[in-house]
């Protein structure tokens, strides 16, 4: 037994997966993260791992889409190695003595690799036949373009060390000039020099010490014993690695020229890859930016990468401010003297009385609208529609429950509705729906909801994100586009704003003024956007109206600190009617690290984030502008209906026994109860506008339904999520609501 243990302990595989737990931590790092993707133990809320699982090129789930995602695993599997040989190559001295060293090293590196690869192929199967809903047949043909991909790379960057790297035998049997590496750029050759100097000092004499070995794998399925290397001298050893480290810095050049260029055809929709393989793609450039970190600056590394981040971080900030994402379609090249925000001297020349007057002129254009003309003297109920953020299940569900609802009631749902609210996913399916019933008003077209409509809506968008954030963002931003005359910087910002303009078949790609006259005529409801300002919390309101009398809780007296800031005052000189209305919608959107935050012009530079951070479900918005026009309402109409789109209430926990964890609970549960502190506060707010309503105000919800697995908060959603959202209008209880809906609307 204690021969068994041995001859385990010191075989090459199991030497190396202790000296990567012992020595490289932040490889191992990239490895865990992986699992805890794969196995949804990581962003399991976000949905991440079903770009792992079931990875989607060209809107389509098969063969290509994994034979691609596997060449991205190659990659990043070729880059653990590489990185790997070059940080611990000179623990094991003996390689140096075998034929194709680095083949040698991959093969006997295989543990984690290996353990990866079964369990995404185990997990992978059981998600595609139940949330991709595909048959045994097709899971099987993509399955073996997953590992067609795979082996493919690892073909070829084996093919590539097979001709260039060296062993100890064919380098001294040769005169001494061929023994010098190939030629490479100056940097590197430095660099390689002093790592040299520092392992001729490390190495081990002889294969034994801390990392010894006895057996290795020579092929797949062939054992032998470790050389001894005593005999040699250190200079020699270093010298086959040296070069063979040297041909391991010219293939990740390569790599990341390639990733260079896959960042200038960023709008080609070929190299649209799957997001689970941009990702790994990403961690593919950095594992091997570790490496290179490790092997130079050996156990300062992990304080240098520290400085490294924050460094560029910094050095961003300030040499390349123009380099943050803007809001397209405002002009930046305005230079601004004073702080207006600041001293708000903005505030004190609104027009509050005339802008109140002007919403007065919508709302009788609303009654006109509305009134029967068989019975004048009833007055008709106004509706609020709120709805919740929540990425593409919001986005699909307030658009397919809008459409629905509003063919249920023959288009009497949208004309009684007076205001949009909400956040994020929400807002877009409710401006989308929106946009439609226009055309349909207008006879551009004939219906709302179809099938086709639908089905475009619900492709992805998170892929040309994800690949705008691997391939672009990283670095220095170079490409650029026109919108309004203004030039723009690429980003994933702007990704998000394509793919959303090709999902809704361009309709929405319009200046924010476009709205106004229709808003004003009352064709359409009125629509407040309310993203974050994250300087100082505030909310800056987005409307194609101006709303001035919003910003404050009672507009007719002056404050020093308005709770709100309106967005086309403040803006008004940097062109605040030619914002892309696409751009609004992303500003409301801003999900962290999906989105970018988004800096404005001016002085200061406000900051902007998703509107969910103050109010993800946009009631408190609601509940202001009917406080500011109660009399009105009291007087014009029968009573108001608030009707909500979104999730299931938020179940109340159960109280867990002390663990050692409890450290980590305070800032824990304020972040995964942010939505129900919402809830409540919102409540509140309900509950103290029945008395000065009179009573006289209804709240009706659609909740979608996740009865079984969660439905994921992304931009991404499987087969079986998007059947799930769809169906969810059919439930009991969304008919009963509706029912509800109906007879209040109808009476």
């Amino acid at each position: 037994m204690k021969k068994i243990r041995r001859s385990i302990y010191y075989f090459f595989p199991f030497q190396l997966f202790l000296v990567h737990f012992k020595r490289n931590q932040v490889l191992i790092f990239f490895w865990v993260l992986l699992f805890g993707l794969i196995t949804k133990q990581v962003f399991f809320k976000l949905g991440a791992y079903s770009l792992f699982l079931a990875p989607e090129y060209f809107d389509n789930v098969n063969f290509w889409s994994f034979f691609v995602y596997g060449i991205s695993i190659g990659s990043f599997i070729t880059a653990f190695n590489i990185s790997s040989y070059i940080v611990n190559g000179y623990y094991f001295p003996f390689i140096a003595t075998l034929a194709r060293p680095f083949f040698k090293y991959t093969i006997n590196n295989f543990l984690i690799p290996l353990l990866f690869i079964i369990i995404l192929i185990i997990n992978s199967v059981g998600f595609q036949l139940e949330n991709e809903c595909l048959s045994i047949k097709d899971v099987i043909y993509n399955i073996s373009g997953l590992i067609s991909g795979i082996i493919l790379f690892i073909i070829i960057a084996l093919s590539y060390f097979f001709t260039t790297n060296k062993d100890i035998f064919r380098m001294f049997g040769l005169a001494d000039k061929k023994i010098e590496p190939t030629k490479i750029a100056k940097p590197i050759r430095v660099i390689l020099q002093n790592d040299l100097q520092w392992k001729k000092l490390n190495t081990p004499r002889e294969n034994i010490g801390k990392w010894r070995v006895e057996t290795y794998l020579s092929g797949f399925f062939k054992i032998r014993r470790a050389r001894n290397t005593g005999h040699y001298s250190r200079e020699m050893m270093q010298k086959v690695l040296r070069q063979n480290h040297s041909n391991a810095a010219m293939f990740a050049i390569g790599i990341i020229v390639i990733i260079l260029v896959f960042g200038i055809f960023m709008d080609n929709k070929f190299f649209m890859i799957p997001a689970g393989a941009s990702f790994l793609i990403l961690c593919t450039l950095l594992i091997m930016f570790f490496g290179a970190i490790k092997s130079l600056f050996k156990e300062w590394s992990f304080i240098v990468i520290l400085f490294v981040i924050f460094g560029f971080n910094f050095f961003i900030g300030k040499v390349f401010k123009d380099l943050n994402n803007t809001a397209y379609g405002l002009n930046y090249s305005i230079k601004q003297s004073g702080d207006n925000l600041e001293n708000l001297s903005y505030f004190n020349s609104f027009d509050f009385h005339g802008d109140y007057k002007e919403t007065i002129k919508i709302l009788n254009n609303w009654k006109k609208k509305n009134i029967d003309p068989d019975n004048p003297e009833k007055l008709p109920k106004m509706v609020f529609i709120n709805a919740n953020g929540g990425g593409m299940k919001s986005m699909i569900w307030t658009f397919y429950s809008l459409a629905y609802l509003n063919k249920q009631l023959d288009d009497k749902l949208f004309k009684r509705t007076q205001l949009i609210s909400g956040a994020s996913g929400g807002m877009i399916g409710a401006a989308y729906f929106r946009e439609l019933f226009l055309q349909e008003q207008l006879g551009n077209i004939d219906s709302c909801l179809n099938n086709n409509i639908l089905t475009q809506l619900s492709k992805d968008i998170l892929n040309p994100i994800v690949f705008s954030y691997s391939f672009n963002d990283w670095f220095l931003k170079i490409k650029k586009f026109k919108y309004n005359n203004f030039s723009y910087y690429k980003d994933r910002g702007y990704s998000f704003e394509n793919k959303l303009n090709e999902n809704t078949n361009h309709v929405l790609d319009k200046p924010l003024c476009y709205y106004k006259e229709f808003e004003q005529q009352s064709l359409i409801p009125m629509m407040i956007f309310t993203p974050t300002i994250i300087n100082d919390g505030r909310t800056l309101i987005i409307s194609s109206q101006n709303i001035s009398y919003l910003l404050a809780n009672d507009f007719n007296k002056k404050t020093d600190r308005p709770a709100n800031v309106e967005f086309r005052k403040l803006y008004k000189q940097y062109g605040a009617d030619s914002l892309r209305f696409l751009t609004a919608l992303r500003m409301n959107s801003t999900f962290p690290y999906i989105a970018p935050i988004i800096t404005m012009p001016g002085k200061p530079q406000l900051q902007i984030m998703d509107a969910g951070i103050r109010d993800n479900y946009g009631t408190s918005t609601s509940l202001k502008f009917l406080y500011v026009f109660q009399d009105w309402i009291k007087e014009n109409t029968s009573g108001v209906i608030f009707l909500q789109i979104t999730e299931e209430k938020a179940k109340v926990c159960k109280s867990k026994p002390v663990d050692i964890f409890q450290f980590t609970k305070p800032l824990g549960n304020v972040y995964s109860n942010i939505f129900n502190i919402q809830e409540i506060h919102n409540d509140q707010l309900v509950e103290f506008s029945g008395h000065w309503m009179n009573e006289n105000i209804k709240f009706i919800s659609l909740y979608l339904e996740s009865k079984e697995d969660r439905i994921s908060l992304s931009w991404h959603l499987t087969k079986k999520e998007k059947e799930q959202i769809v169906k969810s209008i059919y439930s009991p209880l969304n008919q009963g609501a509706i029912l509800e809906l109906k007879e209040e609307l109808l009476q």
